[in-house]
């Protein structure tokens, strides 16, 4: 076993004069070495190794992309953009990580990092035909799609596909926890409402218990000023009312008709020319024509007998 010699520091009595103090000593020791990790240590090297792949891919992309670029716009703009496409498809490589557990999810991340890498390893090929270079262009386009397969077999090497029956649990699990994340949320946009509401009622209950003050102090002067004003009104209407003649049915049933009139006046007067002036007497709204009419008519009843 291999061992390896390490400096450590233990606490030892020290006596002088009879007073013992515990003082610290360094001691050399021997200690067995653990066997290398050489698992992790791949992996280290791997991961390593695809972000060094990476960083040359990236420079590779912006230095072509931005040439071709640069026939459109200036190169301060062109070749910080160039790097739009690279960064799109790492972004997507990243989202790949983060759902390593989400197969369907982690399809998603796959083919959008597939869809960009294309683009811009078509951006070099382009670039390296406008330069008359179709070789050098198509080999500088097969970079960036080497640094996303290092990144794909590390992957792979590093996240196990589980079996469905796991799967399926692991996904219910899932959405059992973002509920609870869901619910959360909700409870404190909840909460954050209900205490802006009552921010804001205890602002407002000042001024509502100023209002309130200012009616309860007013009401009763508006009561007294309203049946001041009123009462000169009822009693108005209450004397117009006590002084108006009586037009309804009893009334017009007391007064006696122009022919019941005419019949009277000719028992009693000879002449109808007095008749007719009495009955208009009584009915000065009555037409003459009519009054004068009625007179004849029952005249030349009574000439005639008809009356008994």
């Amino acid at each position: 076993m291999r061992t390896r010699t390490e400096t450590r520091t233990r606490s030892v009595p020290v006596t002088h004069d009879g007073i013992t103090q515990m003082v610290p000593e360094q001691y050399k020791a021997e200690v067995p070495v653990p066997p290398r990790d050489v698992p992790a240590l791949v992996k280290r090297v791997m991961f390593r190794m695809a972000v060094a792949i990476t960083v040359l891919a990236v420079a590779l992309s912006v230095a072509a992309i931005g040439g071709l670029l640069a026939r459109l716009v200036t190169p301060f703009v062109a070749y910080p953009a160039a790097a739009v496409l690279d960064a799109l498809w790492i972004y997507a490589v990243m989202g790949e990580w983060e759902a390593r557990y989400d197969p369907k999810t982690a399809r998603w991340a796959q083919a959008a990092g597939a869809v960009f890498v294309a683009l811009s390893m078509a951006a070099i090929v382009v670039y390296g035909v406008l330069l008359g270079e179709l070789a050098a262009g198509v080999i500088a386009a097969l970079i960036p799609l080497g640094s996303k397969g290092a990144w794909l077999l590390r992957f792979k090497l590093t996240v196990r596909k589980l079996d469905p029956k796991n799967q399926a649990w692991l996904d219910q699990t899932r959405n059992d926890i973002y509920a609870r994340k869901a619910l959360a949320e909700e409870t404190r946009a909840l909460d954050a409402a209900r205490r802006i509401t009552a921010e804001l009622n205890a602002e407002r209950a000042p001024e509502t218990t100023e209002l309130e003050r200012v009616t309860a102090r007013e009401q009763p002067e508006q009561i007294a000023s309203t049946i001041e004003h009123t009462e000169p009104v009822r009693d108005q209407l209450a004397n117009t009312a006590s002084t108006a003649p009586l037009t309804g049915p009893n009334t017009d049933r007391e007064q006696p008709s122009i022919s019941e009139l005419a019949r009277e006046q000719i028992a009693i007067t000879p002449s109808n020319t007095e008749a007719v002036a009495n009955i208009l007497a009584r009915l000065p709204e009555a037409n003459p024509g009519s009054v004068g009419a009625a007179v004849r008519r029952e005249r030349r009843k009574d000439t005639e007998g008809g009356y008994a």
